[in-house]
C-alpha cells in the first residue's frame, strides 16, 4: 500500500497516512483518505465512478495527476493498467471477501487501493 507517505505495521495492519513533507494539495488528500471495505463501495462501482490504483503507485500522487489533469501521466497509467477501471470479476471477488481499499475522492470518481493481501 502506498498512500503519501504512509506505512504498513509488522503486523500487516495499515496505518493512516502520515502527511509530512507534502504540498498543500497532498496533505489535503491525505485528511481526505478513508479506509473502506468493498460493501462500502458497491453503489459508488455500480454507478461507474471507481478507478482502481497499482499497488506501485502512490495514491496521493495519482489523486494530484487528477485534481490538475495530467492526461498526459494519466493516460500512460491506464495504458499500463496502474490505474484501471474495476471489471466485473474483480468486482465479485472483492465482494466475497469484502475486500479493504484506501480510497480519495476525486469528483466525481473514487480512486481505490486494495491494500489486504487477500487477492
Amino acid at each position: 500500500m502506498r498512500i503519501g507517505t504512509s506505512s504498513t505495521v509488522s503486523s500487516g495492519e495499515s496505518r493512516p497516512p502520515q502527511p509530512t513533507h507534502l504540498d498543500a494539495l497532498a496533505r489535503q488528500l491525505v485528511a481526505q483518505t478513508a479506509p473502506l471495505n468493498w460493501s462500502d463501495l458497491a453503489r459508488q462501482y455500480a454507478s461507474g465512478r471507481l478507478l482502481g490504483v497499482a499497488r506501485s503507485l502512490d495514491l496521493i500522487v495519482v489523486g494530484k495527476a487528477m485534481h490538475h489533469d495530467d492526461s498526459d501521466q494519466l493516460v500512460a497509467w491506464l495504458k499500463n493498467k496502474l490505474v484501471f477501471t474495476i471489471d466485473d470479476r474483480q468486482a465479485i471477488k472483492w465482494q466475497r471477501i469484502d475486500a479493504c481499499f484506501w480510497t480519495v475522492v476525486i469528483a466525481p470518481f473514487v480512486l481505490i487501493q486494495h491494500w489486504t493481501n487477500n487477492d
